[in-house]
């Protein structure tokens, strides 16, 4: 997950971070990371995620989660 994370730009971590109502401001692109794998972690929080979705996605990432990746 991390790895994925430290693929994206700051300003899209930023934007992510935000869309999980993480307190930012002007973090490094490291804690940025950290702050979003912490999150993403949670089985609370990506269902949550998950449920705000279009059902599309919905019903991919239920594929997902039926074949064993959970």
């Amino acid at each position: 997950m991390q790895s994925l994370l430290t693929n994206l730009t700051k300003d899209r971590l930023l934007q992510m971070a935000r869309a999980h109502d993480l307190p930012v401001s002007n973090e490094r692109k490291p804690e940025l990371v950290s702050l979003l794998a912490q999150r993403l972690r949670d089985p609370l929080a990506v269902h949550q995620l998950i449920a705000h979705l279009p059902a599309p996605a919905q019903m991919a990432f239920t594929h997902v989660r039926d074949a064993g990746a959970h």
